[in-house]
Order: structure tokens, then C-alpha cells, then sequence
């Protein structure tokens, strides 16, 4: 069932991913409280590969807390596990959202 989400969420953008980055995390074009089920899935398909995470969020157009907080908690157990997380281009609304709440350091944001 997993694996039908992440190919279902990971559809939804066509960007490569980063070639340093054994994983990685397509995020969908909204990432709110009623995207969370859908999206935790794939995130445990990917948590459980190995090596550096790249998390793709071209796509995204909106994102509430919920989002963000799911987004913190990946970042919390990929770090866990030793691993980097790279965001090739972080899109503008999820930036803007990050930094209003005080979230870039914890999501590991480019500056």
C-alpha cells in the first residue's frame, strides 16, 4: 500500500532528482493536515532506504502547519540515522511558511 502512495504523491512533480542523493522526497502541490496519511507513507518508504536525502518541493503551492510539522519530523529521523538532507531549490511558499513559524534551522533549510 506504501509503495501505491509514493508512486501516487511522487508523480505529482517531474524535476529529477538530485544525482548526490540516493532518496528522494517529491513533495506534492499542498502538504496540509488532510494530505498527512498520504504523505507519511511515502515519507517511511523513503526513511527506510539509506544514504542522503533529497527533498524536491518544486511542486508545493500550499502548506499549513500539519505540513510542517510532518516535514519536521523526517528531518528529526533522517538526521537520526546520520544522513544529510539536500533541497536542491526550496519552494517560496514553503520558505515563507518555515520562517514565519521560526522552522528553517529545524527543517534544515538553505539559508
Amino acid at each position: 500500500m506504501a509503495r501505491q502512495v509514493r508512486k501516487k504523491v511522487s508523480k505529482k512533480v517531474n524535476k529529477k532528482p538530485d544525482p548526490a542523493a540516493k532518496r528522494t522526497l517529491r513533495l506534492p502541490e499542498t502538504l496540509r493536515i488532510s494530505d498527512a496519511a498520504d504523505v507519511y507513507a511515502y515519507m517511511l518508504d523513503v526513511s527506510r532506504e539509506s544514504g542522503p536525502v533529497c527533498i524536491e518541493s518544486a511542486a508545493l503551492r500550499q502548506i499549513d502547519t500539519a505540513g510542517l510539522q510532518l516535514l519536521a519530523a523526517f528531518a528529526s529521523e533522517i538526521r537520526k540515522q546520520g544522513a544529510q538532507l539536500v533541497w536542491p531549490e526550496p519552494a517560496p511558499v514553503l520558505c515563507n511558511a518555515a520562517n514565519v513559524l521560526g522552522m528553517g534551522r529545524m527543517l534544515d533549510l538553505p539559508s
